[in-house]
Order: structure tokens, then sequence, then C-alpha cells
């Protein structure tokens, strides 16, 4: 059995990467794409458990070598790193390799950081031969991947690297910087409270509860005898207020100013206008979301 699927690993690593035919090529990188998941380790050993890895497989096995299979799932991932820099590459393919990295390194994060430069590099360097189209679409995928990559908690600790990459490639880091900012306030005020509730606990135990004790006790009103004469006149001026409020009057409804752009027509937008708004809405939503509407929309067609 070992030797049928040694064979087949050699059959995509060999003949099928090298297929003149590019859709034989796009399967054969998703074969290596999860051959490179098998054949490496995670970094922590607590993943989930439909996370195939090397951590599978016995240190003292008759038949795998560990550190030989490991050898191997970084050599077919230096592959489609390599892949990146070709020059003679169709634009399809290009995009296929990218679109495998990016779940790829949120499985194995020990890659963001070789994964991000590689992104950057394909990005100023792309194939001159490519027509614009193809272009464009290789550019447009590795934005989208760098966007999944920061918003990913798996990378969270390669998330200012993989922001400075994403702004290499022409993207607005200020959206990220912004937000990475909020949580960093956001942690801090956490951890603020918690050490004043940790410090109130260990002092309630420190002073064996009496500290508490006291406070109730300073906190608790004294209770004294009721006097007849104030409740008289306690009385008289409840029914005084009573006397002096007066029904509130209403003020008229405002009325909804007009929409300004109720009448305009967008079809009078130049073109490059709506091409930029169109990316600059594409930087800022996922793949998975992008996925999920394309799905969506062939789903009523049918």
């Amino acid at each position: 059995m070992w030797q049928t699927a040694s064979s087949l690993i050699s059959k995509v690593r060999g003949s099928l990467l090298n297929h003149r035919n590019h859709g034989l090529r796009i399967h054969a990188i998703k074969c290596l794409q999860v051959l490179i998941l098998m054949q490496t380790k995670r970094e922590r050993n607590d993943g989930p458990r439909d996370d195939i890895s090397l951590y599978l497989v016995r240190p003292d096995h008759r038949l795998l070598n560990l550190s030989q299979l490991d050898e191997e799932g970084k050599q077919m991932f230096n592959t489609m790193i390599e892949w990146l820099k070709r020059t003679d590459e169709h634009g399809s393919v290009l995009t296929a390799v990218i679109s495998c990295l990016v779940p790829l390194v949120k499985k194995r994060p020990q890659f963001a950081r070789q994964v991000a430069a590689a992104f950057v590099n394909c990005f100023k360097s792309s194939p001159a031969v490519l027509p614009n189209p193809q272009k464009r679409n290789v550019e447009k995928a590795i934005r989208l991947s760098l966007v999944t990559m920061i918003r990913a908690d798996q990378l969270a600790q390669y998330r200012n690297e993989i922001i400075s990459a994403f702004g290499a490639v022409g993207g607005n880091t200020a959206i990220f910087q912004n937000r990475q900012a909020r949580e960093q306030r956001e942690r801090e005020k956490r951890e603020a409270e918690e050490a004043r509730r940790s410090k109130r606990s260990l002092t309630g135990k420190d002073d064996g509860g009496q500290g508490k004790r006291a406070r109730v006790l300073e906190q608790a009103p004294i209770s004294q005898p009721p006097n007849p004469n104030m409740q008289q006149s306690s009385s008289l001026d409840s029914q005084n207020a009573r006397a002096s409020i007066k029904p509130s009057v209403r003020p008229p409804p405002t009325q909804t100013p007009p929409n300004p752009l109720a009448g305009f027509d967008v079809t009078t937008l130049p073109l490059n206008v709506v091409v930029e708004l169109c990316v600059a809405v594409l930087q800022n939503i996922s793949m998975e979301t992008i996925s999920q509407r394309i799905h969506m929309v062939s789903f009523v067609h049918i």
C-alpha cells in the first residue's frame, strides 16, 4: 500500500505538475497542497483532530521515516513558492497556486513569512507575457489572500508582517492598523479589570473578610425613630409638587429631510470611478464571503 502511495506521489510531483494542460496542472497543485499538509508538522500538537499531519505517525514506525517525510513536505512547499516566480505560466495556474497557499498557511502558520514574501514578489514581478485581464486577476487574488491571512486568528503572531506585505502590494493598511489599535486597547482594558479583580480577591482573603464586613456596616443606614413634624412637612411638600406639575406639551414631529441622492442617475458615473469602487469593496471582503455569494447567485439562476 505504501509503495502504491509513493508511486502516486511521484506521479503528481513529476509528470502531472509539468503537464501541458492547464486543468491537469491545477488539479496537481491541489493534490500537492494535501501532500504538504500530510508530510509536515503542526506548530503545536493540539490542533483539530481532522488535521492530518506527521504527528499521527509513531516515531518508531517500521515503514515511515518522519525526518525524510518532513523534508519531502518542505521540498513540495518550496515547489509551490517557486511556482509563483515562473515567467511563462498561465494566469489561471498562478491564481490556483495563490488560492491553495492560503488554507495551507492557515493550518501551517510556520510558513506565513515565506508565503507573504512570495506574494509580494509575484505582485511586483508578474509575468510580462500575461494579458492584462489575467494580470489583474492575479493581483486581485494576491490582495484578497493577504486580507484573509490578516483576519485569520491562526496567524495573529505574524499579523504585522502580513499587514506590511499588504501595503507593499498597494493595499490600504490603515483599516487594519486602526482595528489592531482598538483590539490592543480592549485587551489592555480587560487585563486591567482582571488585575483589579484579583487584587480585590487577595485583599479580601488577607483580612479574613473583616474589611468587607466593615464596608457593609459603613454603608448601612442608621435607623432613627420617625418625627411626626417631618412626616407632615414631607406630605405637604409632595402635595405641592403634584399640584405644580403641568402636562407636558409634545413638540410637533419633525419632517425627514429629502434624500439628496434620490434622483441621482448612477449610469452617469465614469467607468474608472465604478472600477475603483468595486476594487475598494472587494479588498474588504474575505474570500469565503465572495465564494458564498457566488454560490447563492448560481443557485438562484439554476
